[in-house]
């Protein structure tokens, strides 16, 4: 694993994702925030916790399976399974999310296979 991506490692570890939800709250911002975040690497998990504006309790996400695929130089994250606490949600996370590959821009790679790999 390149240095950077050790780094992102030890740093989600040692903050308990507070990096990561800092980073992809910017992403969510004009919908709500994520309050907690959970990553589990070695399991391919990731549980998180948002508060959605205009809703007054909170609604929990889970990527229950997740890949890294590396294409000749670049690297894509695909969610092979997701569900949530919310039935719409989980229509919505089945018909949009689910499958697709989204590409990891060069610059961030490292940190996410850090974080993720």
């Amino acid at each position: 694993m390149p240095l950077l991506g050790r780094i992102a490692k030890a740093l989600d570890q040692a903050t308990g994702s507070a990096g990561p939800r800092k980073l992809l709250n910017q992403y969510i911002s004009d919908y709500g925030e994520i309050t907690d975040l959970a990553i589990d690497a070695a399991n391919r998990r990731i549980t998180a916790r948002l508060l959605l504006h205009g809703e007054r309790e909170p609604l929990e996400v889970r990527v229950e399976a997740y890949e890294l695929v590396r294409t000749n130089a670049s690297l894509s994250f695909v969610i092979r399974s997701a569900g949530s606490d919310r039935a719409w949600l989980d229509a919505v996370l089945n018909r949009f999310i689910v499958g697709h590959a989204w590409e990891i821009p060069d610059k961030a790679a490292p940190l996410v296979e850090g974080l993720l790999g």
